[in-house]
């Protein structure tokens, strides 16, 4: 998917600098030949206009190609990125099921395995967000319809961030119960 938004984005940003690039080599060439009436003595590095001309021509060839190659595929890639988009769908809504069956509220688990569930939960709710941004990018960028965009992850990453709040508050007072708990009676007699 990021390959596929990174190549359609780019071409089409590439399109849209074409016309800025000729009009930068029309003011080159004009500059040149003013130059060149007022005998300007150019240095031995110097490239000449039509030599830019020229590579922006190849640019365009190049492009044009790409284009078309692109255009040809679009239907193609359109079917994927539906077709991922589908399971995107389905892998956030496990995703947010398994967080609303496990998520650590209660006290029967220790500060530190509540901490690394929600590291975990964390880390996919993170990379699930990613993947739908990536996608909502691909699908803008091959004319597909966007839809309205859930916040569902969001939210939860929201509810991952007060819990880990939580749980780190409660760990400190938990690790000091646990080693009050370890010392023998007789010692602390």
């Amino acid at each position: 998917t990021n390959e596929i938004v990174l190549g359609v984005t780019f071409l089409q940003e590439v399109n849209q600098q074409i016309p800025s690039w000729h009009k930068k080599t029309t003011e080159l060439g004009e500059s040149e030949k003013l130059l060149k009436r007022q005998r300007h003595a150019f240095r031995s590095d110097w490239m000449e206009a039509s030599l830019v001309g020229g590579q922006l021509q190849q640019v365009e060839q190049l492009l044009a190609k790409r284009m078309r190659i692109m255009e040809d595929q679009v239907p193609l890639l359109q079917s994927r990125i539906v077709a991922e988009d589908k399971a995107n769908v389905q892998r956030v809504s496990d995703l947010l099921s398994n967080w609303e069956q496990n998520k650590p509220l209660m006290g029967n688990i220790t500060p530190d395995d509540a901490l690394e569930k929600l590291n975990k939960f964390e880390f996919n709710m993170k990379k699930s967000q990613l993947d739908q941004e990536n996608l909502i990018k691909a699908k803008d960028a091959l004319g597909l319809d966007v839809g309205a965009s859930d916040n569902a992850i969001s939210g939860c990453l929201d509810e991952v961030a007060g819990l880990t709040e939580v749980w780190e508050a409660v760990s400190k007072p938990f690790d000091s119960l646990t080693e009050l708990k370890d010392t023998l009676w007789a010692t602390a007699v």
